[in-house]
């Protein structure tokens, strides 16, 4: 079971051997692909091998890149591999304008008050 989000601060290299994820740095680690839930590559210097993201894709692993500024500018998720997710998608993709204000406007509430509570 997937309970692992990996995040890659460093310069690395991606790669897939033996249902593992290989992290090349300085040091190579590895980590059962199963275990793996979200990664999330916060530098820019890193790169990834054709056979890891399809490999990430196949086996429902979200993977997030993050722009200059290490804020998550990108996403690669699996393309309908589940219906739910695929559902998800197009409701996401079908809300107006208003609504989605609206829904940005309670996830940036959500997060004042939980920064108001943590101040606590």
């Amino acid at each position: 079971m997937a309970y692992r989000c990996i995040m890659v601060e460093n310069k690395a290299h991606l790669s897939i051997r033996q249902r593992h994820l290989v992290i090349a740095q300085e040091d190579e680690h590895t980590i059962p692909l199963e275990d793996v839930s979200a990664l999330l590559v916060e530098s820019r210097q890193s790169t990834f091998s054709s056979a890891a993201l399809a490999t990430l894709a196949q086996r429902g692993i979200a993977l997030l890149v993050c722009d200059e500024k290490h804020l998550p500018c990108g996403v690669l998720l699996p393309y309908a591999q589940h219906s739910r997710h695929l559902q998800v998608v197009k409701r996401q993709l079908a809300l107006t304008k208003p609504k989605k204000n609206r829904l940005w406007q309670q996830v940036v509430s959500a997060k004042i008050n939980n920064q108001g509570h943590c101040l606590r």
